[in-house]
């Protein structure tokens, strides 16, 4: 195993819900997602550090000193969109070369569960300085990305959001990552 440390970060949480539509509310979703991937790794030999296990809300900084602190070589952060669009996709971290490959594996992965990317699905995103746009990603040499992997305001994609469409997403991300660190 290459990566033995990993760090899942269930985004948003306490006062900051995420998206909601109806009865999904994207922390929850975040939640459920990132402690039965975890749980799962775990089974399967990795070292898993989370950013949180409850609904308590977490500065975006200090979720990188969470995984810096624990010496984390991968990072993924749980998320699910909102917006009208339809499908899932990874946003990179541009500057540790291995992300691109890791966003290749994920968004593999939610193909082979049935999830559809929307848009090009992996892509990375800079600000007009040159760093990653969004400051979970800005953690210095940690591999990694955030996973949105459905649209909870889509019709198409909120039907994906029950029980069992949740384990197939933590299928998904499981698959990804033991394929990434082979």
């Amino acid at each position: 195993m290459k990566h033995k440390i990993i760090c899942i970060d269930a985004g948003h949480g306490g006062h900051d819900s995420g998206a909601v539509h109806g009865k999904l509310v994207e922390k929850s979703l975040n939640l459920t997602v990132a402690l039965a991937l975890g749980k799962a790794l775990m089974t399967a030999g990795w070292n898993v550090i989370y950013t949180r296990k409850a609904d308590v809300f977490i500065e975006i900084n200090d979720r990188v000193k969470i995984a810096q602190k624990a010496k984390a070589t991968l990072f993924v952060s749980i998320h699910h969109n909102a917006g009208g669009g339809v499908g899932g996709e990874f946003i990179y971290e541009h500057e540790t070369p291995e992300s691109e490959r890791l966003a290749t594996e994920v968004m593999k992965a939610f193909k082979a569960v049935g999830q559809k990317a929307h848009g090009v699905g992996a892509y990375s995103k800079e600000d007009s300085k040159g760093d990653n746009y969004f400051g979970v990603l800005r953690n210095g040499s940690i591999i990694g990305g955030i996973g949105e992997y459905a649209f909870i305001d889509s019709n198409a994609d909120g039907a994906k959001l029950t029980p069992v469409g949740l384990e197939k997403e933590v299928e998904a991300y499981f698959n990804a990552l033991q394929a990434f660190n082979k």
